[in-house]
């Protein structure tokens, strides 16, 4: 009799046990400690640990700072999880996509949207840096700038344009969007 394949979920908050109790021994912890100190409860670091749990993103933070490690390590178990060298065919399905298969980027980016409206502002708050500083360590912080104000007025053009429905066809002011967006979000500059 085989045993089934573990959901892809099942395989990550393995990754993350494993990384959560390396670092927990590298400092000579137990989980009272980490429980202590990061002011998370010992039965959730308990769950992280087996695998049967993962943390939130207010708990990643909490156990990134009290273990003295960075998210990276903590989730790919990797400083550098996005070099060539450290994803390859035997990586878990969560990992694969980032090999650069258009459409599993695409599902990876549906999904994150998704997900995003499950979580509290603090979270998606936190996730908001986390990918900008991701996106700025690889691309540097220029492009990221223009990302997000891209971003920005993309959706304030969305809005204008569902007002502009709802009031009976009114038409929009792009360039008086923009300039608002533009303002909002600190970039003076057209271009």
């Amino acid at each position: 009799m085989t045993t089934p394949p573990l959901p892809e979920e099942s395989i990550e908050s393995l990754g993350i046990a494993s990384a959560l109790i390396s670092a927990r021994n590298a400092l000579g912890m137990t989980q009272a400690d980490l429980a202590e100190q990061s002011g998370i409860s010992r039965s959730a670091i308990k769950g992280y640990e087996t695998g049967r749990n993962m943390p939130g993103s207010r708990e990643l933070r909490a156990l990134c700072k009290t273990l003295r490690v960075s998210p990276n390590m903590l989730l790919f178990g990797s400083e550098a999880p996005f070099e060539a060298s450290s994803i390859n065919a035997d990586s878990p399905p969560g990992m694969r996509l980032l090999l650069g298969d258009p459409e599993d980027m695409k599902r990876a980016r549906a999904r994150l949207s998704m997900l995003a409206d499950l979580l509290t502002t603090d979270e998606v708050d936190a996730l908001l840096r986390l990918m900008t500083s991701l996106a700025t360590a690889r691309h540097g912080p220029e492009l990221v700038t223009k990302q997000l104000v891209g971003a920005d007025l993309m959706t304030a053009m969305g809005v204008a344009m569902q007002e502009a429905a709802k009031s009976g066809g009114k038409p929009v002011d792009f360039e008086a969007v923009m300039e608002a967006s533009m303002r909002r979000g600190g970039n003076t500059s057209k271009g």
